[in-house]
């Protein structure tokens, strides 16, 4: 149940910062595989757990941001895959 909604809290946060993209969430083990289809482009980016299991996604913002994502994401020429 406690991965179940800490999936939600990624798709939430996800789809605040791109609001216009399609965001698709995929729990696994260890990390949250998030598929942002930006643009007509995927780009998967790997959550890890600790970032949204503590402080309520804070420091999935905070990580989301200090990796330059909504830039990356904004003037990627191709797909991107990423890890926080």
């Amino acid at each position: 149940m406690k991965r179940l909604a800490s999936t939600a809290t990624v798709r939430y946060v996800f789809e605040l910062i791109w609001p216009e993209a399609h965001i698709d969430c995929h729990a696994g083990e260890a990390s949250c595989r998030v598929d942002v289809w930006h643009r007509g482009l995927l780009h998967a980016v790997h959550v890890p757990w600790a970032l949204v299991e503590v402080g309520g996604g804070v420091l999935l913002v905070r990580a989301v941001y200090r990796a330059g994502l909504p830039a990356v994401l904004r003037w990627a020429a191709t797909g991107l895959s990423r890890s926080l």
